[in-house]
C-alpha cells in the first residue's frame, strides 16, 4: 500500500524522517555517553555536533538501516546515490538548500499558521460554543490547514502477511531468507519511485487560473528528475512487525533553465495507483523467485496475502487498523445522530483522517529488535510453524494448482489482460486515468508471472 503525505519545512519535517525509528530516547542516552567518554570535540564532530540523528544514520544494530539517496534529480545537488548524511538530509528537506553551496532551492515554503494558532481563532469566533460543538471545531481544525510543502512521504507498505512472515523468519533465526524479504521489499520500492521520477517530475509555470479570454496561460515543464531519500523501518507504531519505508520527494525539480521550482504535487495523483500496483507486483515476483513463495486473493477481495502465514497472527498485528476502524465507526455514527443522514464522501474523508490522527501513538522508544521480542510472546509456536507452512503451501501450488488460476487471464496474452483491466476500470470508475489501468493491468497478471512490471503503454 502507498500512501502520500506532504510534509511541512523545518526541524520537526526533518527529524520525523531521521528519529523515527523508535530509539530516539536510547539515541540520547548514547550520545550521553558518547559526550563523557570518547566522543570527539564539536569542532571534529562538525558545527551542528553530534545528535540522536546521527546515532540512527550510523545503520548500527541498535536502529533501522541508514537512509539512502535515490532518483535522477540527484546530481543538481551534487549528489550520488547511497547513503545520506544528517547534515544534507537537513539543509535538503529541512531548510531547502543545496547541501554544498547553501544556495536556496527555488522559494523559501510559506509559513502557514500552526494547529494551534488556527484553533485559537477558530474558537475565539465562536465563544459560546457548547462542549461537543468545541470538539467538532477541534476535529475541522485539524484536517483544515495547509503547510508550505518541503517534501512528499511516499510511504510503501506490503500486506501484512509479508511483514509477519518476515518476523517469523528472524524468530526461527533464518536470517538469509529474512534478507531476501527486505531485499524484495527494497527492490518493489526503487520500482515504483522510477516509475514516480519518470512520469510525475514535472512543475507548473505561469498562471494555471482561467483569463480573459477564458484559457490557461500556464505550461507544464519536466525537470531533471526526482530528489529522493528513502528510510526503511521493520515495526508500526505499536510494535507490531510492519515493513515499511519512507521515500521523502523533494517539492523541488531543477528546470532546464537551472531553476528549481515547486514539483506538481497534484500530478502524483494520477500516478499513485500505478506505482503502488508496481510496488505490489514487484514484492509478489520477488519473493515467488527468491524464496518460492505463493500469494493468493483474500476472502474479502481487498489484497493478496502469502499462502501459509497464519490469518489470525496477521489480524492481531493490525492493533492499529482495528483502532482505526473502531474510531472511525464513533465518528460516523455521532454523524448520523447529529445530521439525521449519512456522511459525504468527502465528511468519510475528512473522518478517517480524524480517525488516523487520534488513533497514531507515539513511537516506541524499544529497539525493533526488542519490539519483536514483546510482540512475539504468546506466539512462538505459530511462529515456529510459519516457514514451513509456507513453504508447503507453495508445493501445493506446484503439485494441485493455484486457487487464483481460474479467473485470470493467460499471462502470455498481453492483450487479453490489457482488455481485462480497461474493461475493469470502466466498471469501477466514471472516469479512470492513467494510475487506474496501470493498476488494473498489473493485478491482472498472476502473482508469479516473470519480469520488471510494465505499464500498459509499454
Amino acid at each position: 500500500m502507498l500512501r502520500i503525505t506532504p510534509v511541512s519545512a523545518g526541524r520537526a519535517g526533518v527529524d520525523y524522517l531521521l528519529r523515527q525509528s523508535g530509539c530516539a530516547e536510547k539515541h540520547r542516552e548514547t550520545d550521553r555517553e558518547l559526550a563523557d567518554e570518547d566522543a570527539p570535540e564539536a569542532g571534529e564532530r562538525g558545527e551542528r555536533g553530534s545528535s540522536a540523528a546521527e546515532y540512527y544514520l550510523s545503520g548500527t544494530d541498535h536502529g533501522e538501516p541508514i537512509g539512502r539517496w535515490i532518483g535522477s534529480g540527484l546530481a543538481g545537488l551534487g549528489l550520488a546515490e547511497g547513503s545520506v548524511s544528517e547534515d544534507s538530509v537537513r539543509d535538503v528537506f529541512g531548510e531547502l538548500k543545496h547541501p554544498e553551496t547553501g544556495e536556496q532551492l527555488g522559494r523559501k515554503p510559506y509559513r502557514y499558521k500552526s494547529y494551534d494558532d488556527r484553533l485559537e481563532a477558530a474558537l475565539a469566533a465562536e465563544p459560546d460554543a457548547t462542549p461537543e460543538r468545541r470538539r467538532e471545531i477541534e476535529r475541522e481544525t485539524k484536517t483544515s490547514g495547509q503547510t508550505g510543502r518541503a517534501y512528499y512521504d511516499f510511504t510503501f507498505s506490503p500486506v501484512k502477511s509479508v511483514s509477519v512472515y518476515h518476523a517469523a523468519l528472524l524468530h526461527v533465526g533464518d536470517k538469509e531468507a529474512a534478507e531476501s524479504v527486505t531485499a524484495a521489499h527494497n527492490s518493489a520500492v526503487e520500482a515504483a519511485m522510477r516509475h514516480m521520477d519518470e512520469h510525475a517530475a514535472y512543475t507548473r509555470t505561469g498562471y494555471h487560473g482561467r483569463t480573459a479570454n477564458g484559457r490557461s496561460v500556464g505550461e507544464y515543464q519536466r525537470g531533471e528528475g526526482l530528489v529522493m531519500a528513502a528510510f526503511r523501518h521493520s515495526t508500526s507504531r505499536d510494535g507490531d512487525p510492519q515493513l515499511h519505508t519512507h521515500v521523502a520527494v523533494l517539492n523541488r525539480v531543477r528546470c532546464q533553465d537551472d531553476k528549481w521550482r515547486a514539483v506538481d504535487g497534484q500530478g502524483f495523483g494520477p500516478h499513485k495507483q500505478g506505482a503502488d500496483a508496481i510496488y505490489t507486483a514487484t514484492l509478489e515476483q520477488q519473493l515467488h523467485r527468491d524464496l518460492g513463495v505463493e500469494f493468493a486473493d483474500r476472502a474479502d477481495g481487498k489484497g493478496r496475502e502469502i499462502l501459509g502465514v497464519d490469518r489470525g497472527l496477521c489480524e492481531d498485528s493490525s492493533s492499529r487498523a482495528a483502532a482505526m476502524s473502531v474510531k472511525l465507526g464513533e465518528l460516523v455514527d455521532d454523524y448520523r445522530e447529529r445530521n439525521g443522514r449519512e456522511p459525504s464522501a468527502r465528511a468519510t474523508r475528512q473522518m478517517r483522517h480524524y480517525a488516523w490522527a487520534e488513533t497514531r501513538p507515539d513511537k516506541s522508544t524499544a529497539t525493533p529488535e526488542a519490539q519483536r521480542d514483546i510482540w512475539s510472546r504468546g506466539n512462538e509456536a505459530t511462529l515456529d510453524n510459519i516457514p514451513g507452512a509456507v513453504q508447503q503451501a507453495a508445493e501445493q501450488v506446484r503439485t494441485q494448482g493455484h486457487p487464483d488460476r481460474g479467473h485470470l487471464p493467460d499471462p502470455a496474452d498481453r492483450g487479453a489482460i490489457i482488455r481485462a483491466a480497461v474493461a475493469d476500470v470502466q466498471r469501477q470508475y466514471a472516469t479512470w486515468d492513467v494510475g487506474n489501468l496501470t493498476s488494473r493491468y498489473t493485478s491482472s497478471s498472476p502473482a508469479a508471472a516473470s519480469g520488471r512490471p510494465r505499464s500498459p503503454t509499454c
